[in-house]
């Protein structure tokens, strides 16, 4: 019979923890990409017909397609604008600002801090493939040090065997950070891209609803209608 070799406990269960964290940035990975071009693609068809919509002041319209391509980054914030304006009647243009300012800003906080988790969960997944290969050669390096004679040096093979043993698993940590890392700067480069055309449109909406509510604070004022 063929004798398997013999793995300690640290090191196999350093690899348990390896693999599976290399599984789950692999997965990571596949699922943001996936969400990333489904809310690019869906936000590069909501763009030009929102500002259309805006242009012409047809809310109703622009509700309609932030219905239409809900994946779409600026569809839940414009929403959530919208919803505020309907609610707030015809105020002034400066509390329909600060209103639909701060609708704004939680709105984007909620839906960009869901697509930030990739990039979070590629952080732990960093901080967890250094620390485990680090960990267990540190405990083998303690246990190796007791059966050391430190004035002779006897024992010292068993030291740079432990060193030579620990390297593979860690350099496949260093890898696996590496990716981790990678993938945490890909998913934060993707959700500053979108934020950006989510920001740009908002903007643009509070301009229209602000111009609006300007012109009719104008109109309700005729210079020398009082005299």
């Amino acid at each position: 019979m063929t004798a398997f070799p013999y793995i300690p406990i640290s090191v196999a269960v350093t690899l348990l923890i390896l693999l599976t964290s290399g599984f789950a940035l692999v997965v990571l990975f596949i699922i943001q990409l996936a969400i990333y071009f489904r809310r690019h693609s869906q936000s590069k068809k909501l763009e030009p017909a929102l500002r259309a919509a805006l242009t012409e002041r047809d809310y109703k319209k622009a509700a309609c397609l932030c219905e239409r391509y809900r994946s779409a980054a600026p569809a839940p914030i414009i929403s959530s604008m919208m919803i505020a304006r309907s609610k707030t009647g015809e105020p002034s243009a400066l509390i329909g600002v600060e209103e639909f300012k701060q609708v704004w800003l939680s709105s984007a906080r909620l839906a960009f801090s869901k697509s930030m988790r990739p990039a979070e969960f590629a952080y732990w997944i960093k901080i967890i493939v250094i620390s485990a290969p680090a960990l267990s050669l540190l405990l083998d390096i303690s246990h190796s040090l007791k059966g050391i004679d430190l004035i002779s040096g006897d024992g010292s093979f068993s030291l740079y065997w432990v060193l030579w043993r620990g390297l593979p698993t860690l350099s496949f940590g260093m890898f696996l950070a590496i990716a981790a890392f990678a993938l945490e700067q890909i998913a934060s480069w993707q959700t500053a891209k979108l934020k950006f055309l989510s920001d740009d449109l908002a903007i643009e909406f509070l301009v229209y609803c602000a111009g609006k509510s300007g012109r009719q604070v104008s109109a309700r004022y005729q210079p020398g209608s009082w005299m």
